[in-house]
Protein backbone atom coordinates (compact mmCIF):
# COMPACT_ATOMS: atom_id res chain seq x y z
CA UNK A 1 0.00 0.00 0.00
CA UNK A 2 2.83 2.41 0.88
CA UNK A 3 4.58 1.61 -2.41
CA UNK A 4 1.39 2.45 -4.41
CA UNK A 5 1.05 5.81 -2.60
CA UNK A 6 4.72 6.65 -3.31
CA UNK A 7 4.25 5.78 -7.00
CA UNK A 8 1.16 8.04 -7.22
CA UNK A 9 3.04 10.93 -5.59
CA UNK A 10 6.05 10.41 -7.87
CA UNK A 11 3.79 10.22 -10.96
CA UNK A 12 1.86 13.37 -9.94
CA UNK A 13 5.12 15.24 -9.27
CA UNK A 14 6.47 14.20 -12.65
CA UNK A 15 3.33 15.39 -14.46
CA UNK A 16 3.31 18.74 -12.60
CA UNK A 17 7.01 19.24 -13.39
CA UNK A 18 6.36 18.56 -17.05
CA UNK A 19 3.47 21.06 -17.09
CA UNK A 20 5.67 23.75 -15.49
CA UNK A 21 8.50 23.12 -17.96
CA UNK A 22 6.18 23.24 -20.98
CA UNK A 23 4.47 26.43 -19.80
CA UNK A 24 7.82 28.07 -19.23
CA UNK A 25 9.09 27.02 -22.66
CA UNK A 26 6.10 28.21 -24.64
CA UNK A 27 5.39 31.43 -22.75
CA UNK A 28 2.37 33.65 -22.97
CA UNK A 29 1.66 33.45 -26.66
CA UNK A 30 2.98 36.32 -28.70
CA UNK A 31 3.02 39.60 -26.82
CA UNK A 32 6.79 39.45 -26.94
CA UNK A 33 7.45 38.43 -23.34
CA UNK A 34 9.60 35.45 -24.29
CA UNK A 35 10.58 36.53 -27.79
CA UNK A 36 14.10 37.07 -29.02
CA UNK A 37 15.08 40.74 -28.87
CA UNK A 38 16.72 42.62 -31.72
CA UNK A 39 18.70 45.86 -31.59
CA UNK A 40 18.33 49.03 -33.60
CA UNK A 41 20.72 51.96 -33.54
CA UNK A 42 21.45 55.09 -35.50
CA UNK A 43 24.01 57.85 -34.95
CA UNK A 44 22.04 59.22 -31.97
CA UNK A 45 20.70 56.28 -29.95
CA UNK A 46 20.20 52.54 -29.67
CA UNK A 47 17.17 50.54 -28.49
CA UNK A 48 16.12 46.90 -28.32
CA UNK A 49 12.75 45.57 -29.47
CA UNK A 50 11.05 42.16 -29.81
CA UNK A 51 12.01 40.28 -32.96
CA UNK A 52 8.34 39.79 -33.86
CA UNK A 53 7.65 43.54 -33.88
CA UNK A 54 7.89 45.53 -37.10
CA UNK A 55 10.20 48.57 -37.38
CA UNK A 56 9.65 51.46 -39.73
CA UNK A 57 12.48 53.14 -41.56
CA UNK A 58 13.59 56.51 -40.26
CA UNK A 59 11.18 59.26 -41.19
CA UNK A 60 12.99 62.59 -41.30
CA UNK A 61 11.07 65.84 -41.50
CA UNK A 62 12.29 69.32 -40.52
CA UNK A 63 14.70 68.26 -37.79
CA UNK A 64 12.52 65.37 -36.58
CA UNK A 65 13.40 61.71 -36.86
CA UNK A 66 10.64 59.23 -36.01
CA UNK A 67 11.01 55.47 -35.73
CA UNK A 68 7.94 53.28 -35.16
CA UNK A 69 8.02 49.81 -33.61
CA UNK A 70 4.69 47.96 -33.85
CA UNK A 71 3.32 44.69 -32.51
CA UNK A 72 1.09 44.54 -35.61
CA UNK A 73 1.02 46.25 -38.98
CA UNK A 74 2.86 49.53 -39.37
CA UNK A 75 0.42 52.33 -40.20
CA UNK A 76 -2.67 50.13 -40.58
CA UNK A 77 -6.10 51.39 -41.49
CA UNK A 78 -7.25 52.19 -38.01
CA UNK A 79 -9.72 49.71 -36.56
CA UNK A 80 -9.83 49.74 -32.74
CA UNK A 81 -10.86 46.08 -32.51
CA UNK A 82 -7.65 44.78 -34.11
CA UNK A 83 -5.24 47.65 -33.50
CA UNK A 84 -1.94 46.47 -31.97
CA UNK A 85 0.22 48.65 -29.71
CA UNK A 86 3.24 50.52 -30.97
CA UNK A 87 6.14 52.53 -29.62
CA UNK A 88 7.45 55.68 -31.31
CA UNK A 89 10.81 57.32 -30.75
CA UNK A 90 10.42 60.97 -31.71
CA UNK A 91 13.74 62.81 -31.86
CA UNK A 92 13.76 66.57 -32.54
CA UNK A 93 16.94 68.61 -32.99
CA UNK A 94 17.29 72.25 -31.95
CA UNK A 95 19.92 74.89 -32.64
CA UNK A 96 20.52 75.35 -28.89
CA UNK A 97 20.39 72.95 -25.93
CA UNK A 98 16.90 71.89 -24.90
CA UNK A 99 16.73 72.85 -21.21
CA UNK A 100 14.71 71.67 -18.21
CA UNK A 101 12.62 74.83 -18.54
CA UNK A 102 11.88 73.86 -22.15
CA UNK A 103 10.72 70.45 -20.88
CA UNK A 104 8.46 72.17 -18.33
CA UNK A 105 6.91 74.16 -21.18
CA UNK A 106 6.59 71.00 -23.26
CA UNK A 107 4.72 69.33 -20.38
CA UNK A 108 2.14 72.11 -20.42
CA UNK A 109 1.87 71.86 -24.22
CA UNK A 110 1.32 68.08 -24.12
CA UNK A 111 -1.38 68.45 -21.49
CA UNK A 112 -3.14 71.18 -23.50
CA UNK A 113 -2.80 69.20 -26.75
CA UNK A 114 -4.77 66.35 -25.21
CA UNK A 115 -7.30 68.53 -23.44
CA UNK A 116 -10.04 65.91 -23.90
CA UNK A 117 -7.87 63.15 -22.46
CA UNK A 118 -7.98 62.25 -18.83
CA UNK A 119 -4.57 62.80 -17.28
CA UNK A 120 -3.96 59.66 -15.30
CA UNK A 121 -0.43 60.53 -14.31
CA UNK A 122 2.04 63.31 -15.00
CA UNK A 123 5.21 63.57 -13.02
CA UNK A 124 8.76 64.78 -13.26
CA UNK A 125 11.11 61.78 -13.17
CA UNK A 126 14.78 60.92 -13.55
CA UNK A 127 15.13 58.90 -16.77
CA UNK A 128 18.59 57.47 -17.47
CA UNK A 129 20.09 60.28 -15.39
CA UNK A 130 18.11 62.97 -17.25
CA UNK A 131 15.44 65.40 -16.06
CA UNK A 132 12.30 64.03 -17.71
CA UNK A 133 8.52 63.86 -17.62
CA UNK A 134 6.34 60.78 -17.69
CA UNK A 135 2.74 61.04 -18.80
CA UNK A 136 0.04 58.41 -18.86
CA UNK A 137 -3.05 59.64 -20.65
CA UNK A 138 -6.26 57.84 -21.46
CA UNK A 139 -9.26 58.95 -23.44
CA UNK A 140 -9.99 60.03 -27.01
CA UNK A 141 -6.44 60.25 -28.37
CA UNK A 142 -5.68 59.89 -32.09
CA UNK A 143 -3.53 56.82 -32.87
CA UNK A 144 -1.09 58.96 -34.85
CA UNK A 145 -0.99 61.60 -32.09
CA UNK A 146 -1.95 64.38 -34.50
CA UNK A 147 -5.31 65.39 -33.06
CA UNK A 148 -7.98 64.25 -30.66
CA UNK A 149 -10.19 61.42 -31.89
CA UNK A 150 -13.31 59.57 -30.91
CA UNK A 151 -11.36 56.36 -30.12
CA UNK A 152 -10.50 55.69 -26.51
CA UNK A 153 -6.86 54.81 -26.11
CA UNK A 154 -4.11 54.86 -23.53
CA UNK A 155 -0.71 56.49 -24.04
CA UNK A 156 2.50 56.55 -22.03
CA UNK A 157 4.99 59.29 -22.92
CA UNK A 158 8.51 59.76 -21.57
CA UNK A 159 9.93 63.14 -22.61
CA UNK A 160 13.56 64.13 -21.99
CA UNK A 161 16.42 66.05 -23.58
CA UNK A 162 20.05 65.30 -24.29
CA UNK A 163 22.11 68.22 -25.58
CA UNK A 164 20.34 69.83 -28.54
CA UNK A 165 17.88 66.94 -28.98
CA UNK A 166 14.53 66.32 -27.37
CA UNK A 167 13.23 62.76 -27.24
CA UNK A 168 9.71 61.49 -26.72
CA UNK A 169 9.22 57.78 -26.21
CA UNK A 170 5.54 57.16 -26.88
CA UNK A 171 3.75 53.90 -26.14
CA UNK A 172 0.25 53.84 -27.67
CA UNK A 173 -2.39 51.14 -27.17
CA UNK A 174 -6.10 50.50 -26.86
CA UNK A 175 -7.18 50.37 -23.19
CA UNK A 176 -7.96 46.63 -23.36
CA UNK A 177 -4.43 45.65 -24.46
CA UNK A 178 -2.39 48.43 -22.82
CA UNK A 179 -1.44 46.35 -19.76
CA UNK A 180 -0.70 43.24 -21.85
CA UNK A 181 2.08 45.03 -23.74
CA UNK A 182 3.21 47.48 -21.02
CA UNK A 183 6.04 45.22 -19.80
CA UNK A 184 7.43 45.02 -23.33
CA UNK A 185 7.06 48.79 -23.85
CA UNK A 186 8.83 49.48 -20.54
CA UNK A 187 11.65 47.11 -21.45
CA UNK A 188 12.06 48.86 -24.81
CA UNK A 189 11.94 52.31 -23.19
CA UNK A 190 14.45 51.34 -20.50
CA UNK A 191 16.80 49.88 -23.10
CA UNK A 192 17.33 53.18 -24.94
CA UNK A 193 20.89 54.41 -24.91
CA UNK A 194 21.74 57.91 -26.13
CA UNK A 195 25.12 58.18 -27.88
Amino acid sequence: MLLVAKKKILFTSLILSLVFVLTGCFGSGGNGDNDVWKSYSNAHYGIKYPEGWKKSSEMIEEGEIDIYFAAGSLFPDFNPSDFKPYLIIDETSYSEPFTNENLDGLRNYILSLYSDAVEVESEQINFNGQYAYEFILSGPIDPYLEENSSFNSKVKIISFAEGNCRYELIYYAMPDNYDSYLGIANEMINSIEIF
